[in-house]
């Protein structure tokens, strides 16, 4: 559990070193559960707040998580982790690109619960990478910036392009897939 500020620096992406303010389960057989209570500064280019891997392991964000860099994540949570927010993870006052406030890899769930936000201003900025895994959003997830998908770079309006999958039916901007075989 942290209880104070940690500041987490740049990773290493080129010898596949990540740096990460805190973890739990780093592979399929260990798990762990890490809580947040204080705040997490994620500083360095392509680090992580938090991160949570295998299924029993929880990463819980009670405290501020603030992204205060370009391609800087929140919360990681894959291999069937969950991840719950209850209060804030955030962009900080700077310009910043490719931030993601969670990311969310195969069988691995984010619950954000009623008064928790999430709230991204950056250029290509994603309020939750979904990659296999469920949301279960009770709280505030506010994305602003540019995207690549803008006619403008400039205007600050997203726009965002729905696509039904060739093999599923989509009502809403919600997608169900339903693979040959599945």
């Amino acid at each position: 559990t942290n209880n104070a500020t940690i500041t987490v620096g740049p990773s290493d992406v080129t010898s596949s070193l990540y740096s990460i303010g805190m973890g739990a389960g780093y592979d399929t057989i260990d798990t762990g559960n890490i809580v947040n209570k204080g705040t997490i500064n994620v500083n360095g280019k392509y680090s992580i707040g938090m991160y949570a891997s295998g299924a029993g392991s929880t990463a819980t964000n009670d405290g501020d998580i603030f992204l205060n860099e370009s391609n800087t994540t929140g919360i990681y949570a894959d291999n069937g982790a969950t991840a719950i927010n209850n209060k804030n993870i955030t962009t900080g006052s700077g310009t910043y690109t490719n931030t993601v406030g969670v990311y969310l890899g195969k069988d691995s769930k984010l619950i954000n619960n009623p008064g928790a936000s999430i709230n991204i201003n950056a250029k290509n900025g994603v309020g939750v990478y979904l990659k296999g895994g469920i949301v279960e959003n009770y709280g505030t997830i506010t994305v602003n910036g540019v995207s690549k998908t803008n006619n403008s770079e400039t205007d600050g309006k997203l726009i965002y392009e729905f696509t039904v999958p060739d093999t599923g039916k989509g009502i809403g901007g919600v997608a169900i897939d339903a693979p040959a075989g599945a």
